[in-house]
């Protein structure tokens, strides 16, 4: 009877694993990704989706004019139970890494200023490394994040800037970024509040509508930027 229930137990384990080696990863993630587009009406392409076991890639990815070269997302039992799935976003451009737990998404996004720049087509000249860490709630749109930026150095109209780093937090109301408090540190300073309205569909065509002021010493040049991030219009 002993050696029936081993036999019995080792057959149910051999199964599962078989089930959880072989079970279609690919075609599952596959349609939970076309779903979620075509929910959210969200502007994505891909040209391949792979899975196994342990991971899921997904490789040539265009949002609007944004190409990705890569999203990873791992998924194993022990993640599945925590429900809690990591994932990376690997480009030359940017990186981005996180975990996706319910209709949670937490990330972190690392990149340098000057790619970003040539990926909006701005002409401004820019320089510094940007991160920016945050959650956003997919069910009822939610976003809350804190940017990091070092060395920056930026030219506006002849004049040049640079701040050791910049602080700013970040809250969502709808599609509509809003700058809650920012706070900076370096030779110069810069005070910043209104909000970026943006457009899912079209990023670089995103509106702003910000105003401020810039110090270098005892000299304080108030701005406001309007426009759009490809073609920012800045007033003093």
């Amino acid at each position: 009877m002993k050696k029936f229930l081993y036999y019995t137990a080792f057959f149910i384990i051999v199964l599962l694993l078989n089930l959880y080696v072989h079970f279609p990863y690919q075609t599952v993630a596959d349609y939970y990704l076309k779903q979620t587009i075509k929910t959210y009406n969200l502007p994505i392409n891909y040209k391949t989706i792979k899975g196994n076991a342990f991971k899921t890639e997904i490789t040539n990815i265009s949002i609007d004019n944004l190409e990705i070269k890569e999203v990873i997302i791992h998924h194993n039992i022990l993640n599945l139970i925590k429900r809690k799935i990591p994932y990376f976003v690997n480009d030359e451009k940017i990186k981005i890494n996180g975990e996706i737990s319910k209709n949670i998404i937490n990330f972190q996004i690392n990149s340098e200023l000057e790619k970003l720049s040539r990926l909006f087509e701005t002409d401004t000249p820019i320089s510094g490394k940007l991160t920016v860490k945050g959650t956003y709630n997919f069910k009822n749109n939610k976003l809350t994040s804190t940017v990091y930026i070092s060395n920056l150095n930026i030219s506006i109209q002849k004049f040049n800037y640079s701040f050791d780093k910049i602080t700013a937090e970040i809250k969502n109301n709808k599609n509509r970024l809003e700058i809650v408090k920012i706070n900076s540190t370096g030779k110069n300073k810069i005070d910043l509040k209104g909000y970026v309205l943006i457009n899912p569909k079209k990023l670089e065509f995103s509106r702003l509508n910000l105003k401020g002021s810039l110090s270098q010493n005892r000299l304080k040049i108030n701005f406001r930027a309007t426009g759009t991030i490809s073609n920012p219009r800045i007033r003093f």
